[in-house]
């Protein structure tokens, strides 16, 4: 059970009623100060990278060491979670990664929410279908559409 802690400003603490959030990618630029505003906020958040250990968390965030691309790494990763945000690079599916696999482990262990952020295209100039085609045909995807394509419906152009 974790140990409760002090609350934040006027926020209630949620980290013994609320559900886990996992966030991967936790030891970069995005991944890093999400878990630390999240933390600050009182969610429970498990911090996952390939290279994360305690001291690279708040205390109370729970770390696990993993790599998305292993399949034998997935199951563990979602215990107690019911919300994922997945932080893909080029890297991942260069190494065998595959979007559809993630979002199964994740949905076989009762996660219901996903926020996918690729930067899987940075380096080639394309973003790989496949990973917006995971995301699209998986039932946690809510509105079951892909974001880019509604953007580019509803916005003016953008880089």
């Amino acid at each position: 059970m974790p140990t409760p802690v002090a609350s934040v400003g006027s926020t209630k603490d949620r980290r013994l009623e609320a559900d886990m959030i996992v966030v991967t990618g936790a030891t970069g630029n995005v991944g890093r100060p999400l878990v630390r505003a999240l933390d600050a906020v009182g969610e429970r958040v498990t911090a996952v990278s390939r290279s994360v250990s305690a001291g690279d968390v708040p205390a109370g965030v729970r770390s696990r060491r993993a790599d998305l691309a292993r399949a034998e790494d997935l199951g563990p990763l979602f215990d107690g979670a019911k919300a994922l945000f997945l932080l893909t690079s080029g890297d991942f599916t260069e190494s065998g990664g595959s979007v559809t696999d993630v979002l199964g482990a994740a949905r076989a262990a009762g996660v219901r929410r996903v926020v996918l952020l690729s930067s899987q295209g940075v380096g080639t100039g394309r973003h790989p279908a496949a990973a917006e085609d995971a995301v699209t045909g998986s039932p946690l995807l809510h509105p079951p559409r892909p974001f880019t394509a509604w953007l580019s419906r509803n916005t003016t152009p953008f880089t």
